[in-house]
């Protein structure tokens, strides 16, 4: 009878390819938490050594660093992610809700006034016509300008500054001044 799982034709829980992978990932992560300890791959291949009880050298531990550090910046850049889509869909819901509170307020009034006087109350009904709040206008354009903040859209913004070769003199002797008078204070007991 052959057995299947001995021979290596099939990777499951009990056999040698998973078992060896299981081992790789448990000593990846132990790696991965020594190095954010600040700890040097010498030191990291010392404990793996103890721990794993198989001598591992800095090379090695420097080849699997590499790895793991692959595996970090896949990691951030898919948290990134997601987080730009969760924030994208807050705004999407906000810029929904303001369009629907726009449309709400458009339309006709309808004013009802009483006036109570000598020959008894007096109702005075009128109709007017609505343009629609523009602040829900203007809180839906806040929203398109957040999207293209989050999504990188906006042009970059160009500062230009104009100092002339006097400012620049006047700006380094004052400066000069104030370390002269902050080292004149600093000496003094």
């Amino acid at each position: 009878m052959e057995r299947p799982w001995i021979s290596g034709q099939i990777s499951g829980p009990m056999s040698v390819g998973y078992r060896r992978q299981v081992r790789l990932e448990a000593r990846r992560m132990r790696m991965s938490q020594l190095a954010l300890q600040g700890k040097h791959q010498y030191e990291i291949a010392e404990i793996l050594g103890k721990e794993f009880g198989k001598r591992l050298t800095q090379q090695a531990i420097s080849l699997e660093m590499q790895v793991v550090k692959k595996e970090w910046k896949a990691r951030r850049l898919d948290s990134y992610e997601e987080k730009v889509a969760r924030e994208l869909a807050k705004v999407d819901e906000r810029e929904r809700e303001c369009f629907e509170a726009f449309e709400r307020s458009v339309g006709e009034i309808e004013t009802v006034t009483e006036r109570t006087g000598k020959d008894g109350t007096e109702v005075t009904r009128s109709i007017e016509n609505q343009a629609g709040d523009p602040r829900f206008q203007q809180l839906a354009m806040d929203c398109v300008k957040s999207r293209c903040q989050i999504l990188g859209l906006n042009a970059p913004t160009n500062t230009n500054v104009n100092i002339t070769g006097d400012d620049l003199m006047a700006a380094i002797a004052q400066g000069a001044k104030r370390v002269r008078e902050n080292g004149n204070t600093a000496s003094k007991p």
